[in-house]
């Protein structure tokens, strides 16, 4: 299949939604738990953002950025998020970009 056949209808390049990345330490093996992170916030927000990204990475990261915001960072908070925190704080984010 050619690129130019590829249904695109779906793609909002000027969306005006946030991205969310997730950066993970893949020698750590913390892709499991970046995936699970992400599908619990593309549940709840999927509607809210513009896409949700996996980025591997190393030295124990575990990051949560929203545009240019840290929603979480393993490395200041001292260890993972509780999912329902991290929600709470994505639906802050959210709420005060309104």
């Amino acid at each position: 299949m050619k690129i130019s056949q590829l249904d695109t209808s779906g793609y909002r390049p000027e969306s005006g939604l946030p991205a969310l990345r997730i950066t993970y330490c893949k020698p750590c093996g913390y892709l499991a738990r970046a995936a699970w992170t992400a599908q619990e916030l593309l549940a709840d927000f999927g509607d809210e953002l513009d896409s949700v990204s996996l980025q591997p990475g190393s030295k124990g990261v575990f990051d949560v950025v929203v545009g240019d915001d840290v929603l979480w960072s393993k490395h200041a908070a001292g260890g993972f998020p509780d999912i329902d925190e991290l929600k709470n704080a994505l639906r802050a984010l959210l709420d005060s970009r309104t």
